[in-house]
């Protein structure tokens, strides 16, 4: 019986990372897709419904984990950073198997980069079989269309238009039901996330080009550049010419 890993998933589940150190030692888990007991010697990934459902040796495993939400935003933003670039094509189909699999084996030149977040993108850029399939299932939920759609949101020309009023109405749903979807399955607002954007935004450009402190907070849609600072500092305990003055020290050291 073919079951949709759509209609299974949830960005409430975490995507575990469990590295072994001996194979004559296995770990075990429920599968949130097929309902199956996953079991494996093998350092792999999986996706389940919290550290709690796994079952294993810690003396013989290493476990990390990231909420399947917060890999959604990791996804959103590499895909549209490849978007932005010519060597990404966005007209490229990718096929996703119809039989769901629950656990991705990896290689041991992936496993020795150790960090759950690097190893996640790796697989992300080399289209890593089954896992490639996982991203696809992704990129066909609603809350991975919102992610991208806010990511893209700071290319507008009109900075006045980001707001979350506006946005949502480009969206195609009303403000509190676009408020309510974001929380419903990321942490924190969808008014912080676009805030959280726009930050960074002007952060690469303050590193990226001589732009006037002014002119870059303008250009990001923040309102003068006492109040670009100001965000700044409150954010990254930073201000515009601090993050100058280390970017000058990291390149030339």
């Amino acid at each position: 019986m073919f079951v949709d890993p759509i209609q299974c998933l949830s960005l409430h589940h975490d995507l575990v990372l469990a590295i072994n150190t001996s194979e004559k030692h296995v770990l075990s888990s429920c599968s949130t897709i097929s309902g199956k007991e996953i079991v494996t010697n093998r350092s792999s990934i999986i996706i389940c419904p919290d550290m709690n459902s796994i079952v294993a040796d810690k003396k013989y495993w290493t476990i990390q984990c990231m909420p399947l939400s917060r890999f959604t935003e990791i996804l959103a933003t590499i895909d549209a950073a490849m978007g932005q670039s010519l060597l990404y094509d966005l007209d490229k189909k990718v096929t996703t198997r119809h039989v769901w699999q629950d656990v991705v084996n990896l290689p041991d030149e992936i496993i020795q980069k150790s960090s759950l977040h690097y190893i996640l993108v790796d697989l992300i850029l080399h289209s890593y079989p089954v896992f490639s399939d996982w991203c696809n299932i992704l990129r066909k939920c609603e809350p991975y269309g919102i992610m991208r759609f806010l990511l893209s949101s700071t290319q507008i020309g009109d900075k006045e238009k980001l707001s979350i009023n506006h946005l949502s109405q480009r969206y195609g749903l009303s403000a509190p039901y676009f408020r309510q979807l974001y929380r419903e399955n990321f942490k924190g607002t969808a008014k912080k996330k676009l805030m959280d954007i726009r930050l960074a935004s002007a952060i690469l450009k303050l590193i990226e080009s001589e732009c006037s402190v002014l002119d870059v907070s303008i250009d990001s849609g923040y309102y003068s550049a006492a109040h670009f600072t100001t965000t700044l500092k409150n954010e990254i305990g930073l201000t515009p010419s601090e993050i100058r003055r280390l970017e000058k020290i990291l390149y030339e050291g």
